[in-house]
């Protein structure tokens, strides 16, 4: 039998917010059974689980901005619409 965690083990162990894991849990990329714990019902998770919906969700690349052109001005019309989006 696997190994179960608890969701504050699988939070350490994965890196990702109790959040995420709800999340995960909902949308079923993580399988999770839900027991009866010491103060009421409480989600498990294997690790072979876990290790599986870590490595299906890609992390969020971290873009780097994009430098303006040299002398490049906005004009009146350039901000407003920047301000629409």
């Amino acid at each position: 039998m696997n190994e179960t965690l608890s969701l504050a083990e699988a939070i350490k162990a994965a890196g990702v917010s109790e959040k995420t894991l709800r999340r995960w849990i909902k949308s079923g990329r993580l399988a999770a059974e839900l027991i009866e714990g010491p103060k009421g019902k409480e989600y498990r998770v294997t690790a072979e689980d876990l290790e599986r919906a870590s490595k299906a969700t890609p992390k969020k690349a971290v873009s780097e901005p994009i430098p303006a052109a040299e002398g490049t001005k906005l004009d009146t019309g350039d901000l407003a619409t920047l301000k629409a989006l």
